[in-house]
């Protein structure tokens, strides 16, 4: 399958990030990896080997085996900028991961190494921003009461107030229960 590409990297400003990059994606690293976490109007996150396995507990610890130094520049985030990710207490830990920004994050400028930009492909980041979490998918998949023609033993009823609900609800406690599909 051709790829084309579809961002332009910033060899100037930061040549050891974009070779590590450009070393990854032409290796076959990248290859069924999946954008293992999005926060819409913010930034999606990529680029993390461990999102081939089946186990999404450790998505967002995998890398190459190996870190790079920050590059930073007068470079600013916005929507398309391709940066790469690396643990909050060190600048130099890069590995393979990276995230593209869904909108203007200049508070991110200078503390994330940026290593390109989407020339095209602005639709796919809308398509992505859009697909709801696990957690709202799980709740499409529920119901309040379990419907009168099914074999209650086939059904398990959830506290919803022991999940991590971001958005704040305005339902009285005893609401927070839902019956799932085993």
């Amino acid at each position: 399958m051709h790829h084309s590409h579809h961002c332009k990297l910033y060899h100037k400003d930061s040549p050891i990030n974009c070779l590590n990059f450009k070393k990854l994606a032409n290796s076959g690293f990248y290859d069924k990896t999946l954008f293992h976490h999005s926060v819409p109007k913010f930034l999606i996150q990529g680029g993390d080997i461990l999102t081939r396995n089946h186990d999404v507990d450790d998505d967002g610890f995998g890398g190459p085996g190996w870190v790079v130094n920050a590059e930073f520049s007068n470079l600013t985030h916005s929507r398309g900028t391709l940066s790469m990710i690396r643990s909050k207490n060190d600048p130099n830990s890069a590995g393979s991961q990276f995230f593209i920004s869904l909108s203007d994050n200049k508070k991110l400028d200078g503390k994330y190494t940026i290593i390109g930009d989407l020339i095209e492909g602005d639709h796919v980041l809308s398509r992505i921003e859009k697909i709801p979490s696990e957690y709202k998918q799980a709740l499409l998949l529920c119901r309040i009461a379990i419907p009168d023609n099914e074999n209650p033993d086939n059904w398990i009823e959830i506290d919803l107030s022991l999940i991590h609900i971001s958005e704040p609800t305005r339902r009285t406690p005893s609401s927070y229960a839902v019956f799932c599909l085993k």
